[in-house]
């Protein structure tokens, strides 16, 4: 049997750094759109859209639904987690809002995500470590949960990330800066 145990001082400090992680890739998503819709040449304007495309579903899914609506606090090693969002607070479920209702939206959404997940499984490289990290801790209840919270923090950071290589590996977007 395993007990875990999170302090309210450490739920804090995860809530606050969600929040402080918010502002700071907010920040950056703003910085990241102008630069894709004025800064974009002209040679790049076909897939322009498709950018702009992944840029939004990034920010709405991971900053605004998951940072922000329902701030969720992880209790690894258990498989759980609980949400103190305001969606949460008001009784919505998390994956309430995801449910897709058409057979054939439900297709095309998997494929689009299809499509995205291949499009961006070379720049999410850098998550595959502390993901097995997390997984190995959930199957064999070996690895202590103050390891594995900053595995977590590091998943979290991929709209960081994601901004920070848009806006720095793309010479356009680099000179603006």
């Amino acid at each position: 049997s395993m007990e875990i145990y999170l302090s309210l001082e450490l739920q804090d400090l995860i809530l606050s750094y969600q929040r402080s992680l918010f502002i700071f890739t907010s920040l950056l998503n703003v910085v990241s759109m102008y630069c894709m819709l004025k800064q974009t040449s002209p040679n790049q304007a076909g897939i322009r859209g498709y950018i702009l495309y992944i840029q939004k579903i990034i920010v709405i899914m991971s900053s605004v639904y998951l940072d922000l609506l329902f701030s969720p606090i992880p209790a690894f090693p258990a498989i759980a987690r609980y949400c103190t969002g305001p969606l949460c607070t008001a009784g919505i479920r998390p994956h309430s809002l995801l449910t897709i209702h058409s057979h054939s939206s439900n297709r095309r959404v998997r494929n689009s995500l299809a499509v995205l997940f291949i499009q961006i499984a070379v720049p999410l490289g850098f998550i595959v470590i502390p993901a097995l990290f997390l997984m190995t801790s959930l199957a064999c209840e070996c690895i202590p949960y103050h390891v594995t919270l900053p595995a977590f923090c590091v998943l979290t950071q991929h709209p960081l990330f994601h901004n920070l290589c848009l806006l720095t590996v793309t010479p356009t977007y680099r000179r603006f800066i």
